[in-house]
């Protein structure tokens, strides 16, 4: 059986030899033949289906852990099953450009930068507890303050603790960053009016932290956790947008 070198075996299927190569390091397109000595590796003929099945569901962005399912098992309520997951998962994609494109329309017609508008719907909501969740990560829970709906969002070790700490009253040893934080905003005569945690963008949640010196209000983009502990620290209130929050069989 005649075996084709990589370089045109790659032109046959639409591939390139990054591609081939890659395939073949996960298992998904394994070459007939591979010289030892020189490392080169060579593909039968009929490895050609295979290889332009590969290139039209990567063409479509389909993940090689489903491609490879597929391969596997070419069954019709197989290919049914994972394109119709795969077309969620495009949809969902989707749905996050063209927000992202109302916004490039609305800085478009604006003719300048500035920050998102805060979401209309917002509400105030209280720290309720910090929980530990899978693999020891932890958690803020902002707990709605006129309603039984909540949010948790995920937050790093150190936050954890900081906020855990403020919740229970323990007193650190030696000043914290946010002990810190809150003292300098006080000496330059900077208040902390509120911080707002306004949307989830691809598993990311934003917030804001709203500040105020004179007559002059001050708004910086800032991590969840930095504004929740600041708006703890300084004892001003904190907000979520409600089409964050969920009832409480939700996040049980």
């Amino acid at each position: 059986m005649e075996l084709l070198p990589i370089g045109q075996f790659a032109k046959q299927a639409g591939l390139t030899i990054h591609q081939l190569r890659h395939y073949h390091a996960v298992g998904l397109l394994e070459p007939a033949f591979v010289d030892n000595e020189s490392g080169y590796r060579y593909y039968s003929p009929a490895q050609g289906a295979r290889a332009e099945a590969i290139s039209l569901l990567r063409s479509l962005d389909m993940p090689i852990t489903d491609i490879q399912r597929l391969l596997q098992n070419p069954a019709p309520e197989t290919v049914s099953l994972l394109l119709a997951r795969h077309r969620e998962r495009l949809e969902s994609r989707l749905a996050q450009v063209e927000e992202r494109l109302r916004l490039v329309d609305a800085l478009t017609r604006q003719r300048r930068l500035s920050m998102i508008p805060e979401p209309a719907d917002m509400v105030e909501v209280r720290v309720e507890c910090v929980r530990q969740g899978a693999e020891n990560k932890q958690y803020v829970v902002l707990a709605e303050v006129d309603g039984s709906r909540s949010v948790p969002i995920w937050i790093g070790p150190f936050e954890a603790l900081s906020i855990n700490g403020h919740l229970q009253g323990v007193e650190a040893q030696r000043p914290t960053t946010y002990d810190l934080m809150s003292v300098a905003l006080q000496r330059f005569d900077l208040t902390v009016t509120r911080a707002a945690v306004t949307h989830i963008d691809s598993q990311i949640f934003y917030a804001r932290l709203h500040m105020r010196s004179g007559d002059r209000e001050e708004v910086l983009d800032a991590r969840p956790s930095d504004a929740i502990s600041l708006a703890l620290w300084t004892g001003a209130p904190i907000y979520a947008s409600a089409s964050l929050l969920q009832a409480p069989a939700a996040t049980a």
